[in-house]
């Protein structure tokens, strides 16, 4: 997906005074001594990629690492080889064999060999024990990983995946050094080593990490930037800080009004990029305790939310907009028109489905219903939260919000431990083997605890058709059977809008919010 709009945000009246730092000229070599500065919103619950979901992980630590493939964030959702130099992929779609970039080495100076990328591989499917691995689902098509020699490495799949490649070149799939997973399978969590563009030099709880070029980095004219330096900055702070010009970008997103703050004091100085977001915001809801075992209760809820109110009220004052349920706009299998206003919870007479959403309550016997909210404690979930016990609250719902901060947030999620849970996800694609991972009954990913054979088998073979009408077909088939049992309850999809100084570039706006922070192309201009 590319961008919807790129453009230098004018502000009405003068500027503030010009930046204090300076920027060399160029060497030569296209390799200049500066330090970037870009702002973090919180600072992440562990470093291992392989453990969590929260994009604070890559964008602290994500210049330090490197995957098989990768998304070109030129030209997303394309792929191109990372490690990976060259790769074939057999006629039956079963055999995918990479060939790695001579002369990998980690940080440390040892060589990255095809056996570390076996090992991570291993790692992310059959975790050792006390080892936790998020996205273990997303490679259980894998029958067998095999060493061919030192640069060559051939995955056999059990069964096809015509959307294996995404998983390749997944952000998240990185790959961490064989010698020292044996020596401690831990390490990633607290100490980063990898085979990136940049090294860790400095971890300050809190406060920010400092990351210095790899000299031995194995694409030779790459990295340009001299240092990076990533502050732990949210909420109100951070505006503060780039109105100021005290740092040179914000990646993850700023909300409209940030940006037109920013914008009205920096004038030219900032530019900024928008593109709608795979983030959905949704409510998950946690089958396996009632009342939500009762798809009545589920479908309630479900039904009492006004989406396209959601949509008109919301996107001025967040980042949210789309009420498009579960394919953000635009892509090939976006329900529109009469396919999106038939599934439940997507009509267009709210006050009938708020009296459907009452007398299903009242069936189930909970018409005086009361529950625990669990939200993440980051501002970007407050607005969804407030919206939806407000939509709750006119159909008698009454609600108490949670909030917990990152780690206890997950660990609840993990372990069952709420009733119904406000969860933003961000898909690498939109391809439905993607996006439907997350909500695959079996998934390590889907939080619900649903069991639905109907999804499973639908999902099998939804994984392996080439025919796009067909795949068409089973993703409105699959999203229809969600809709109906109501396991969540999707809200809005998401926009990224980044900010950075005008004469910082290489960075590219991708819908995906883990995606682009090797910075390896990244530099200022004179």
């Amino acid at each position: 997906m590319t961008n919807i709009t790129r453009r230098a945000m004018l502000a009405g009246t003068a500027a503030v005074a010009a930046l204090a730092t300076t920027r060399p000229i160029w060497a030569q070599d296209g390799r200049g001594s500066d330090t970037m500065t870009h702002l973090i919103p919180s600072e992440p619950p562990t470093f291992d990629l392989h453990a969590t979901q929260t994009s604070f992980c890559p964008q602290t630590i994500g210049p330090c690492y490197s995957t098989l493939m990768k998304f070109d964030t030129e030209n997303y959702p394309e792929i191109v080889g990372d490690l990976a130099e060259s790769w074939e992929v057999s006629d039956d779609y079963l055999t995918y064999t990479f060939t790695l970039h001579d002369g990998i080495t980690f940080h440390d100076g040892s060589p990255c060999t095809a056996e570390d990328v076996k090992t991570s591989y291993d790692r992310i499917m059959s975790p050792p024990e006390g080892i936790v691995s998020v996205r273990m689902s997303e490679l259980d098509d894998i029958a067998s990983v095999e060493v061919v020699d030192e640069r060559t490495i051939r995955f056999t799949l059990a069964e096809v995946n015509v959307a294996m490649m995404n998983n390749f070149a997944s952000p998240w799939h990185v790959v961490y050094s064989a010698a020292k997973l044996a020596e401690n399978p831990n390490y990633p969590a607290t100490e980063v080593m990898g085979t990136g563009p940049f090294k860790l030099d400095e971890h300050a709880p809190g406060s920010h990490v400092e990351l210095s070029r790899y000299d031995g980095y194995f694409h030779a004219d790459q990295p340009h930037l001299a240092k990076i330096r990533g502050t732990f900055t949210g909420g109100p702070a951070l505006t503060t800080a780039l109105t100021a010009g005290q740092a040179d970008g914000m990646f993850h997103f700023v909300t409209p009004q940030q940006r037109d703050s920013i914008a009205q004091v920096q004038g030219d100085k900032m530019i900024f990029d928008e593109a709608v977001m795979n983030s959905l915001v949704f409510a998950t809801f946690n089958t396996q305790k009632a009342p939500f075992d009762d798809q009545r209760v589920r479908q309630a809820l479900n039904l009492a939310i006004d989406r396209y109110l959601a949509d008109e009220a919301l996107q001025n004052i967040s980042v949210m907009r789309f009420a498009t349920a579960y394919f953000a706009p635009n892509s090939p299998y976006t329900a529109t028109g009469d396919a999106l206003e038939a599934l439940p919870g997507y009509g267009t007479d709210i006050e009938a489905a708020r009296d459907e959403a009452r007398a299903l309550l009242e069936e189930a016997g909970h018409s005086k219903l009361k529950v625990k909210f669990v939200m993440r404690n980051l501002p970007p979930f407050e607005t969804p939260t407030v919206f939806m016990i407000d939509q709750w609250r006119q159909i008698g719902v009454e609600t108490e919000v949670v909030k917990l901060d990152t780690p206890q947030y997950f660990a609840a999620l993990e372990s069952g431990d709420f009733d119904f849970a406000l969860e933003a996800y961000n898909f690498n694609t939109m391809d439905p083997n993607d996006v439907f991972q997350k909500f695959l009954p079996e998934g390590t990913l889907n939080y619900a605890g649903n069991e639905d054979a109907e999804l499973s088998e639908l999902f099998k073979a939804m994984k392996v058709e080439t025919d796009p009408e067909a795949r068409k077909e089973m993703a409105a088939r699959y999203q229809t059977r969600l809709a109906e049992q109501a396991y969540y309850a999707p809200l809005l999809w998401n926009r990224r809008i980044t900010v950075q100084r005008a004469d910082l570039t290489g960075w590219n706006t991708t819908p995906v919010m883990a995606l682009g922070y090797q910075f390896a192309n990244m530099r200022f201009v004179a």
